[in-house]
């Protein structure tokens, strides 16, 4: 379930239709789950208003959750600029890397954030299974309720990546036609510079949703380059430190 951080954070954005906050509303449900014995993950979206409070944010993730995870609101380069709560991806680098470094100083196994994980996984050489980092469109679908198939979640409604409609085109034909394919080859292409990059494992030229420029076209390399980079060079010389500091 989705709860971007204390009642202040999370209400500037998530409101109901009668424009009321639904921080109290959400955790109250998530307390309810816990009491029940269901498993709740928990995910917060990073937005214009949390991103500039990185340890407000991670100290009241690390009191309430043991386990959550959260993901930058960057807008596709094709959308309109006026929203109020994407962000930039420098503004994402920033705050992840406060908060990785609160993180890793309490080192503390049992609160794991996977988001943090993922990202040391990847300075250690190994391939992180989240989509984003791993050239991931391949596994996914997302169907409308009117029959319409996106590459995810996340492109549904956008114009141009819709893959077709499964009132007039069996699955099995929309996962082998032309339109898939055509899309897949936009999303998983991988250019000369992405693959002599040494964060290749981390990226894998990010996010396709990001690189979206309107009617079906992907920009060749994510917005996110410069921040991803930045960010595993935090991560490798966190790591690298304590490495040393072990082997002393």
């Amino acid at each position: 379930m989705s709860i971007d951080g204390p009642a202040d954070m999370h209400n500037t954005f998530r409101k109901d239709k009668g424009g009321v906050g639904t921080f109290g509303r959400s955790f109250a449900a998530y307390v309810l789950l816990k009491e029940m014995g269901v498993q709740v993950g928990v995910s917060a979206v990073i937005n214009s208003v949390n991103v500039t409070q990185p340890e407000r944010f991670y100290r009241f993730f690390r009191q309430h959750f043991r386990s959550f995870s959260f993901t930058p609101c960057f807008s596709p380069i094709g959308v309109n600029g006026d929203l109020l709560f994407p962000i930039q991806p420098e503004q994402y680098a920033d705050f992840f890397c406060s908060v990785f470094n609160l993180w890793w100083k309490e080192d503390n196994p049992s609160v794991r954030v996977r988001t943090l994980y993922s990202y040391v996984e990847a300075a250690i050489g190994k391939q992180p299974y989240l989509c984003s980092m791993s050239n991931g469109c391949w596994r996914f679908l997302e169907i409308d309720a009117d029959g319409t198939v996106y590459p995810c979640g996340r492109m549904s409604g956008y114009s141009g990546v819709d893959l077709g409609n499964l009132r007039s085109t069996p699955l099995d034909q929309i996962l082998t036609g032309s339109r898939r394919q055509e899309y897949l080859s936009k999303a998983l292409r991988l250019s000369d510079e992405c693959q002599e990059c040494p964060w290749l494992c981390a990226c894998h030229n990010g996010c396709s949703f990001h690189k979206y420029l309107g009617e079906g076209m992907l920009a060749e390399k994510t917005p996110a380059c410069e921040a991803i980079r930045k960010i595993m060079v935090h991560i490798q010389t966190r790591v690298q430190e304590t490495q040393r500091a072990l082997a002393e």
